[in-house]
């Protein structure tokens, strides 16, 4: 059986593994917050070129018969 002394000593260490496995998942739930944060940013920013793209290429489908009139009434 462990003394008094022993048993509190062994108490902060344990305390103090948690503790710093605490810092440690804090630490990584920052982290990944902020990764989170970035990809979110990346993700909407592409979701615009995207949207851009699109817009981009209705116009030019819609262009598209009136280009192919104009070449095949140039030929």
């Amino acid at each position: 059986m462990d003394t008094p002394n022993a048993l509190t000593t062994r108490l902060a260490e344990q305390i103090d593994q948690l503790l710093a496995h605490l810092d440690a998942k804090e630490s990584d739930n920052l982290r990944l917050r902020q990764e989170l944060h970035s990809l979110v940013q990346e993700r909407d920013a592409l979701q615009a070129r995207l949207q851009t793209a699109r817009i981009r290429l209705d116009a030019l489908l819609e262009r598209l018969p009136a280009i192919q009139t104009a070449l095949e009434s140039g030929q």
